[in-house]
């Protein structure tokens, strides 16, 4: 049996890392009969008991954890997955992204596979198909981003030359300006004018008005492939 309270808060604080069951037991048997520990800690201790094949070593010994105890190893993936994946990702978007993601952590026999699979499928798409023969892959790709973005986009026309686009998400107020301005699509987000290439908002647009084409679309001249050697 275990003697006075302060060896008793020492064989509670290395419970985790006990590897016999029976004094597991033993300890469990001493927390919930003793004075000096609140009924709050001691509910405490009964809801643990549930778990404990989870998180006490001699309930797990056969379980190969290589003397991990922490969760760091789990929490540093989630960080990492953080860094890459938004709250505001359409499902396609997230799916690139995590592929992305798994390409990084080495995983790559599988998931190029996937990612294959979805670059042929959005390659169908015209504006694209035409993007990948004009511009090289390092452009085509951020143009795919682009475009999956504009999946959880939709363009309304409010008059000529004019359009305004706005999230599906409902949460997301913010409102974009498309216009068109000599044949060439403009948006208000600025993001062609940093890149030059069309942002989500153009493709939104241009995927939702037949009227408007890929010679619409604006792409500075220095991103052609013929440019890049010349």
């Amino acid at each position: 049996m275990i003697g006075d309270s302060k060896e008793l808060y020492n064989e509670i604080i290395n419970l985790p890392f006990n590897n016999s069951q029976k004094k597991y037991e033993e300890i469990k048997k001493q927390i919930l009969s003793s004075k000096v520990i609140s009924q709050e800690n001691k509910t405490y201790m009964e809801k643990l008991n549930d778990t404990k094949e989870k998180w006490c070593y001699a309930y797990r010994k056969d379980e190969s954890i290589l003397g991990i105890q922490t969760t760091s190893r789990i929490e540093s993936l989630h960080a990492l997955m953080k860094r890459n994946i938004r709250s505001k990702c359409s499902l396609t978007e997230l799916l690139i992204r995590l592929i992305e993601f798994a390409h990084n952590k080495n995983n790559h026999q599988i998931e190029e596979k996937v990612d294959d699979e979805i670059v042929r499928a959005l390659s169908k798409n015209t504006f694209l198909t035409k993007i990948k023969e004009k511009y090289p892959e390092y452009i085509f790709d951020k143009c795919i981003l682009n475009f999956v973005k504009a999946s959880n986009l939709k363009s309304k026309k409010k008059k000529t030359h004019f359009y305004e686009v706005t999230s599906t998400d409902p949460n997301d107020k913010q409102i974009y300006t498309v216009t068109i301005v000599n044949s060439i699509l403009n948006c208000t987000c600025f993001y062609n004018m940093q890149w030059g290439i069309p942002c989500s908002h153009m493709f939104a647009t241009a995927n939702m008005n037949e009227g408007i084409t890929f010679t619409q679309l604006p792409f500075k001249n220095r991103w052609e492939k013929k440019s890049l050697f010349s």
